[in-house]
């Protein structure tokens, strides 16, 4: 049941940190077992869950506090206590609402209802029961905010799964509810800054695979000190000691001065909330507290003997009677501790005695001790004390190098909040009238030369990294037309913390990424030509499925062999630059096909801009603030479901290739198009977006010409040769009974031999070329077999699809 969703946070005024005696009162209640309590609890929380979707005050408030899409999505649960559950003939509600609390006799006068006109969120037990409730006042009453029923008990929003890694432990549940789903992450609400329960603890202590406690909370002095006396306390738990748990915390004193994980939502996306995690550090805890349990506190610590790493070659480790010289130092091998060892007495005349082996093996280790004390003269004793010490200390120095390599993989994360300024800004860029139009305009300021509609298309088809439908894009073109270029510059203009670049993909390297390292995330990919079959297959698999997995053969804590299934997820976004479309037919189904122009005049426009860069005529610092902002544009916007009033009133031709994906690409530009304007689209009494017909209309006419290579049996580098040569044959004075060779189109069309060879060799496969004459010595001519009409096609499918758009309103 509980599965890793969205958290809770509490309060735009601060979170109420007051004792419980100027909280409201829960009313006393009658003896009831826990059994009788849960079923009451459960029953009643299910009324007030039904309750919430008729009540507009409560999905108002859920709005206000950023969290009506994450209960949309039932990321968390909650309900509305209007206060009449008990009403009417009710006897028997009123009888439980009495048992747990919920209700209070007035001297016969009525009843007093607990947590009246408040969301109600439910604390449970490890077993998914309601155990309890905790109710948060939809209006900012100082003394009547929180209510909880008394003898308080479980935990918001449950127990964490048993493959829960990481803990984020915040203020309140509302802040709780505002944390989104993190790999392998759960987020558990404390109640305030002394809620740390025994219940919290028992809870964490069976987590056999947690490794870390993240302290989310508020940014207040009361916050800090909350965590520096947790950690504290934390530090001394056996249990945290034993499985060496890492301690850390998200400091909002400093960031974000004032505020809690749900009043940053005001300013920020929710992005800024994983940016703020992903730049966690460990607290500063009094070393004079954190001394082993049952300690008096009088004897000093004995200290250990100092491992010397400063030298990158020849580690030294110094004890009484012997020198220790590890050569190369030890490799980071969890299972192992293989180390070429020098040992030297420091008295006498021996010569060192030098042994590799591995620390691991004891029939090693007794072996060295053997040789080493006779050739050495050194004492038994004093050699298994000396190699026990030294594998303690290399155990330590490799975990401790392998936490600084973790940090620091966690720093080079790159973590952006988006200042207050640029939030307005962005917001109301995305509130204009006229987006697509001052949307491509900005691209173009960025640097992205001409190629205006594919520039467009290709920013949709980036931007939905972030979306559950991602869009892939496969941009087709000869070699050095710019299609690499394209795609690099529109992936500049997303944010760069999301984007991953790769010139080359190795058969297996897309099984072998940790689990979520792709998850919603923009791949370029500059070159598809150079994949491998297999890497292919398992890219194909991503964009189809959204994860690959692999059954591969590993060694489990005893030694023996074992089979294990890797998985990397997704979903990704992706695009990619290949100058062979036609080789790859089951991906071309899968993406958007898009042809890069190289006719004239985007060839003059490129070198025109050339040239102005060269000049210094370029204004490189204003195209670096437009990247900036066009950066901070998408990290505003957020996945909302999409609903497409018209979907089934408007279809794509069916000679179209492989038309059930076309259509669903189709269906899912159209909802990217209404996510890009998500600041202006109405929603549903689900929260869901709604298409209108602008969408419609604005996805068909950027995506027309990918439609185009859709229903074309020629591929667009290919179709731009076949038209090139048309107009070459019909300019010849006997017109289209022209015969031509290789050697004279290659000349006319200035491409090369290799070009050309491909180009001839798929015409005639197709049969849109024929030989005309000659023979293998002296040479064939050729004359084109299918004078098709390009143009012709195009306006019928314009018309096509045009008329159904403009039936839509009628």
């Amino acid at each position: 049941r509980h599965r890793l969703r969205w958290s809770a946070a509490d309060s735009r005024t601060g979170h109420t940190r007051c004792p419980p005696a100027k909280q409201k009162n829960p009313p006393v209640t009658e003896d009831v077992s826990q059994a009788e309590r849960i079923a009451i609890l459960s029953e009643v929380f299910s009324y007030f869950k039904h309750a919430l979707p008729k009540s507009a005050e409560a999905k108002a408030y859920l709005e206000k506090r950023h969290l009506l899409e994450a209960w949309q999505a039932e990321r968390f649960e909650t309900g509305y206590n209007s206060g009449q559950f008990h009403h009417g003939t009710r006897k028997a509600a009123v009888e439980k609402g009495l048992k747990v609390g919920l209700l209070s006799d007035k001297n016969h006068k009525g009843y007093q209802v607990w947590a009246k006109n408040c969301l109600i969120f439910p604390l449970r037990n490890a077993l998914g029961e309601v155990v309890s409730l905790y109710g948060r006042s939809l209006t900012n009453d100082e003394d009547q905010r929180h209510f909880y029923l008394r003898n308080r008990q479980g935990l918001f929003p449950g127990y964490p799964p048993q493959e829960t890694r990481k803990v984020i432990l915040t203020e309140s549940v509302i802040d709780a509810a505002s944390i989104p789903i993190l790999p392998e992450t759960f987020t558990l609400a404390l109640y305030g800054t002394n809620g740390l329960s025994q219940e919290h603890l028992q809870a964490l202590s069976t987590l056999e695979k947690l490794d870390e406690l993240i302290f989310f909370l508020d940014g207040d002095e009361a916050g800090e000190k909350a965590v520096k006396s947790y950690c504290e306390k934390l530090s001394l738990l056996p249990w945290v000691q034993q499985r060496k748990i890492k301690l850390s915390k998200v400091n909002l004193l400093v960031s974000f001065p004032g505020q809690d994980v749900n009043s940053i939502l005001d300013t920020q996306p929710v992005t800024a909330l994983v940016a703020l995690l992903n730049r966690r550090s460990s607290p500063e805890v009094d070393p004079r507290q954190v001394s082993p349990i049952g300690s008096t506190g009088a004897a000093q610590p004995q200290q250990k003997p100092a491992l010397d790493t400063s030298h990158p070659r020849f580690w030294t480790f110094d004890r009484a009677t012997a020198r220790y010289l590890l050569a190369g130092g030890v490799k980071a091998e969890a299972d192992k501790m293989r180390v070429s060892l020098h040992i030297e007495a420091l008295q006498g005349n021996a010569p060192k005695y030098r042994k590799q082996l591995d620390l691991y093996e004891a029939p090693q280790v007794e072996r060295l001790i053997k040789e080493a004390a006779e050739k050495l003269a050194l004492e038994v004793a004093h050699l298994e004390a000396d190699l026990a010490a030294l594998t303690e200390a290399l155990e330590a120095h490799r975990e401790q190098e392998a936490h600084k390599q973790a940090t620091r993989e966690e720093s080079e994360r790159k973590a952006v909040i988006i200042p207050a300024g640029t939030v307005e800004k962005g917001v109301a860029f995305w509130k204009q009238s006229g987006l697509m139009q001052q949307l491509n305009a900005l691209i173009g300021r960025a640097g992205v030369v001409g190629e205006e509609k594919n520039r467009l298309f290709l920013y949709g088809i980036a931007s939905s990294y972030k979306m559950e439908d991602t869009l892939h894009a496969l941009v087709q073109g000869s070699s050095g037309s710019g299609k690499t270029h394209l795609i690099h510059a529109v992936s500049k203009l997303m944010p760069e913390e999301d984007v991953i670049s790769l010139t080359r993909v190795t058969e297996s390297s897309l099984y072998n990424y940790p689990r979520y390292y792709l998850s919603q995330k923009l791949v370029v990919l500059e070159d598809f030509d150079g994949m491998k079959e297999e890497a292919q297959f398992a890219w194909r698999e991503l964009q189809s499925k959204g994860e690959v997995s692999s059954s591969t053969t590993g060694k489990d804590e005893q030694g023996n062999l074992r089979s294990e299934v890797r998985i990397v997820s997704g979903p990704i976004a992706s695009m990619v630059a290949t100058t062979h479309g036609e080789v790859y037919e089951d991906n071309m189904s899968r993406c958007f096909l898009i042809a890069i122009d190289e006719s004239r005049e985007q060839t003059e426009r490129v070198i025109a801009y050339q040239n102005a860069k060269a000049a210094g005529a370029i204004n490189r610092e204003e195209q670096k603030q437009v990247q900036a902002f066009l950066q901070h544009c998408v990290r505003l916007l957020r996945p909302i479901p999409v609903i497409n009033p018209y979907a089934g009133k408007v279809y794509l031709p069916q000679e179209a290739h492989k038309i059930r994906r076309l259509n669903d690409l189709y269906q899912s530009y159209v909802k990217q198009i209404t996510l890009l304007h998500q600041y202006q689209r109405e929603k549903d009494d689900l929260g869901r977006l709604l298409t209108t017909r602008a969408d419609l209309e604005i996805a068909f006419e950027i995506m027309f010409e990918s439609i185009v290579l859709k229903v074309d049996e020629l591929d667009g580098e290919l179709r731009r040769f076949y038209e090139q040569l048309k107009d070459y044959v019909q300019s010849q004075p006997t017109g289209k009974a022209y015969a031509f060779t290789r050697k004279e189109i290659r000349q006319a069309l200035r491409i090369s031999k290799t070009q050309q060879h491909r180009y001839f060799w798929q015409l005639l496969q197709l049969e849109y070329l024929y030989v005309h004459a000659g023979n293998a010595q002296g040479g064939y001519t050729y004359k084109i077999g299918v004078w098709d009409d390009q143009e012709g096609l195009r306006q019928r499918l314009s018309a096509y699809i045009s008329g159904q758009l403009a039936e839509l309103d009628q």
